[in-house]
């Protein structure tokens, strides 16, 4: 596993417990999903690029939402192993967003044009 690149910069981290984030305020689905314990087995990896976990969820936290807006991932995938590594969050936020789970076999599609809905964000 690649070192966790704040240790380039000596930087002590704290246990994951302690570095978990205050998530009271914020309407993403990251902060909906992300436990404690979720945070704890994801703390520690890297990417062979050096993307963490925090980098992961940073958009949510830099970002939180509000609680009448629409509702954000609050979560990027910061390289192509970042999905990989990270799925069992992914899956989780892709599931909530989409409204359906990433395991079935396929997404239901409809062509129908009678049947399309928009919605317009002014």
């Amino acid at each position: 596993m690649p070192r966790d690149p704040m240790t380039l910069f000596r930087l002590k981290r704290l246990s994951a417990r302690e570095e978990f984030p205050s998530l009271d305020g914020n309407y993403t689905w990251m902060g909906r999903i992300l436990t404690p314990h979720m945070y704890e087995r994801q703390f520690s990896r890297a990417t062979e690029s050096g993307v963490i976990f925090d980098d992961v969820i940073r958009p949510g936290l830099e970002e939180p939402g509000t609680p009448s807006g629409p509702m954000s991932v609050g979560c990027l995938a910061g390289d192509a192993q970042s999905y990989i590594l990270f799925c069992d969050f992914f899956d989780r936020v892709i599931e909530g967003y989409h409204g359906y789970k990433i395991t079935s076999s396929s997404q239901e599609s409809d062509f129908n044009y009678d049947n399309l809905k928009v919605h317009l964000i002014i």
